[in-house]
């Protein structure tokens, strides 16, 4: 197009007062010139909004770092941890967890009783235990715990023996640590295997208890409830013979001390 013909279509597109439109509708005169023409006139023929109402694609490399971004992301995701439809099935059941506790169950329980652990350690004698040629007794070998200061305890003890007519046997119960109370209901032989003691007891034995003179097989059963004060120490059973004899004189196995928190 010669500048002429440039000349012709602006002066076709000047208004009658002298200036350029602002707007008109396309395809009359005086319109805004399509691409062609505004390329022919040398306009420019892009800009960064287009300026007809229709849309155009832009491929995926226009895009900076859009291939980057999305290599090796999945098309689509799973949740194995929940089979379909689970959730919603959950939601929708009334009380899908009916073993629950309700808020009634909870009060009850909080106007119950609330005692201690109630969790029992039991010490057992796996063997045969022998106190021979001695007459001053000594430590069981098991039947002992180590007690916590200002801590409360509940024990139980039972103890089996074997010994002569010769020898017989003697204990003694004892806390080495402060005993603020205690407790003893004590069950035991009275110097035959038949003849049966049973007493109550507010201390530990400062002196030896004699369980038998002429019988052979003495025992002794104690229900204990201990509270240890500002020093812990050692609660344990201690026996030896009446007589020193070469014996046996012998803790059984199977013999039990067995002890809780209170």
């Amino acid at each position: 197009m010669t500048a002429a013909d440039r000349l012709a279509v602006l002066a076709e597109m000047i208004q009658g007062d002298g200036t350029l439109p602002t707007s008109v509708a396309p395809g009359t005169g005086g319109a805004h010139p399509d691409l062609t023409t505004h390329t022919t006139l040398g306009l420019a023929a892009s800009h960064a909004h287009p300026y007809s109402a229709t849309s155009h694609p832009h491929p995926e490399s226009d895009v900076t770092s859009l291939v980057t971004d999305l290599a090796g992301k999945a098309p689509t995701h799973t949740h194995p941890y929940e089979s379909s439809g689970a959730v919603s099935t959950h939601e929708a059941a009334g009380n899908p967890h009916a073993t629950y506790a309700t808020d009634a169950d909870l009060t009850t329980h909080a106007a119950g009783p609330h005692g201690g652990s109630g969790t029992w350690t039991a010490v057992v004698k796996t063997a045969d235990e022998n106190h021979n040629s001695s007459a001053v007794v000594a430590d069981d070998a098991t039947l002992k715990f180590t007690t916590l200061a200002n801590t409360q305890y509940t024990v139980r003890l039972r103890g089996q023996f074997i010994t002569n007519a010769t020898a017989d046997l003697k204990y003694r119960l004892v806390h080495t640590g402060t005993t603020t109370r205690v407790r003893r209901r004590v069950r035991r032989t009275a110097t035959t295997d038949i003849a049966q003691t049973v007493e109550l007891k507010t201390a530990f034995d400062a002196a030896d208890v004699i369980l038998s003179t002429t019988g052979l097989n003495p025992w002794l059963e104690e229900d204990v409830i201990l509270q240890v004060g500002a020093s812990g120490g050692v609660f344990k059973l201690q026996w030896a013979q009446v007589t020193s004899n070469a014996g046996p004189t012998t803790c059984l196995e199977g013999s039990y001390l067995e002890y809780a928190l209170a």
